[in-house]
């Protein structure tokens, strides 16, 4: 294999490098639009390529390339060592072959034909961020990566599939291990997820010397607030759920709007962001939802993906294009820069080109957030008393700095 050979693909066009990335050529082969590359481990030229609804594959560097229409709906492809020596790499997909429905499926033809190697009691939760590879030395093995379930190991035993979460010791570096999908995706922080999703290490905790300034953020779902109880075990701000989209508001707002600042707690409201609506309309519902109020927290645009997407990543530039009109018209109007609410996932997406103008809350319930950030959500599963909701749970949150800092930083007065 010539270290020196890179591939792209751009604007529905196959590129190829061969001075080791510092100038790329087409080859004048149409691809589809969002097409990843990857390379057939051993196999000079030969890379296959996956968007959405395509499979395409080249073996002579992308002069020309062939379809696979085998497997109609393809989110990712990787390969792992053939049943022989000698053998072409399996194939390994996620996707649906429109038979089988959604799973992980290899293929020991080129993709001629499909088999879905899990089932549906073995699902996995959302298999996303979407990377795949096998074993370039195991015959049968799979990994693949899910979304808050850890990194999952496939393996083939006695005739029967079978898949089991991946396990390292503490002192092993799994990025050397398993090859492209955990160099991918940063090896000790993967199994820093893997580990405390598993419940083999605790999750990093903000102490109280460290963050002393520490909230909660809520919704209906806690029902009926007591905030002197919830004041009196060390709450010192707290987001308060008001709309969505553009007609919804939370039925506790008002209530919690009205009765939380008296237990001397600094609040603030936030909306939770439609990605098919319209910024300036759901600016327009939280404006008339939230009123202007002295000695309060900026309002919190809380970016997040939700299940009515369909595990599908919304136009990243008119997504960006609806929250900046939001920002722009809640700063407008009450005066102060909204904060932004992302996880990791939409963070990177959506949100982080405007770190610089706007705060960042993250949430992370993993490890400390690694880029700047005002506020961190660091779990979703705190048990406090103070409200009677169904929910038991409530988010946690922490300030990064001193309470000096954060009523500097947001123009707020001492109760």
């Amino acid at each position: 294999m010539n270290p020196k050979v890179f591939y792209a693909t751009c604007d529905g066009l196959f590129y190829v490098s061969k001075d080791g990335g510092v100038t790329f050529e087409s080859t004048g082969q149409m691809v589809a639009d969002a097409a990843e590359p990857v390379t057939v481990f051993g196999q000079e030229g030969n890379v296959w390529i996956s968007s959405s609804t395509m499979i395409m594959y080249t073996e002579d560097g992308g002069e020309s390339f062939q379809t696979v229409k085998t497997l109609p709906t393809v989110d990712s492809i990787g390969f792992g060592k053939g049943k022989k020596d000698n053998s072409y790499p399996v194939i390994y997909a996620e996707g649906d072959d429109g038979e089988n429905g959604y799973g992980i499926y290899k293929s020991e033809d080129k993709g001629k034909t499909w088999l879905r190697i899990n089932d549906d009691q073995h699902k996995f939760g959302n298999l996303n961020p979407k990377y795949i590879t096998g074993d370039s030395n195991v015959y049968g093995r799979v990994y693949f990566c899910t979304d808050g379930r850890g990194i999952v190991m496939g393996d083939i035993a006695r005739e029967k599939k079978t898949l089991r979460k991946i396990h390292f010791p503490l002192d092993h570096d799994p990025a050397g291990a398993c090859g492209l999908v955990f160099a991918f995706v940063g090896g000790r922080r993967l199994l820093h997820i893997y580990l405390t999703s598993t419940g083999r290490q605790a999750a990093d905790v903000p102490s109280k010397q460290d963050y002393p300034v520490r909230g909660v953020d809520l919704s209906y779902y806690q029902g009926n607030i007591d905030w002197d109880v919830l004041a009196s075990q060390g709450v010192d701000f707290c987001f308060i759920k008001a709309t969505e989209g553009i007609d919804h508001n939370d039925s506790q707002f008002a209530q919690n709007w009205e009765t939380a600042q008296s237990a001397q707690i600094y609040v603030g409201a936030y909306h939770f962001f439609r990605f098919e609506d319209s910024g300036r309309a759901q600016a327009e519902n939280f404006i008339q939802t939230v009123p202007v109020t002295e000695n309060t927290l900026p309002p919190v645009i809380d970016v997040e993906l939700y299940e009515s997407l369909g595990g599908v990543m919304p136009d990243t530039d008119t997504a960006k294009e609806n929250i900046r009109e939001m920002l722009e018209l809640l700063e407008e109007h009450y005066g102060v820069k909204p904060i932004l609410y992302a996880a990791p996932n939409t963070y990177r997406t959506y949100i982080k080109s405007f770190a610089d103008e706007y705060p960042i809350w993250i949430s992370n319930y993993y490890y400390k957030p690694y880029f700047d950030w005002t506020f961190w959500q660091y779990t979703d599963d705190g048990e406090l008393q103070g409200y009677d909701g169904y929910q038991t749970h409530i988010d946690l949150n922490v300030y990064a700095g001193s309470m000096d800092e954060f009523r500097k930083q947001f123009g707020l007065q001492e109760f």
